[in-house]
């Protein structure tokens, strides 16, 4: 991801930040110098798990379908900002290395 990839992200969440704004933020959380901005790592499952509770949808059974299972090795660094009457989830994919 390149700072126009983090800047559309961004304003696809409907809260823009430019991209200096945005690494701002991303460091405070990673040091822990803000309750506002906070970091979770999530798989596509935690995801879509968490897509459909925000709909109202019932929970996914448990038996994935075989691409959805692959999807499964993705993991997804959320930065979260939080503040009195707004909270923001920016998801950042990250790429599967296997080791």
């Amino acid at each position: 991801m390149d700072d126009i990839d983090v800047e559309e992200l961004t304003k696809k969440t409907g809260n823009f930040k430019r991209f200096y704004t945005f690494v701002n933020m991303l460091m405070s959380a990673l040091q822990h110098k803000s309750e506002s901005v906070f970091i979770d790592l999530l798989t596509y499952s935690d995801l879509e798990l968490y897509r459909k509770r925000k709909l109202g949808k019932s929970a996914p059974s448990p038996n994935l379908p075989d691409p959805v299972a692959a999807l499964n090795n993705k993991r997804y660094l959320i930065l979260t900002y939080a503040v009195e009457f707004d909270r923001v989830h920016y998801p950042l994919p990250l790429n599967f290395v296997e080791t």
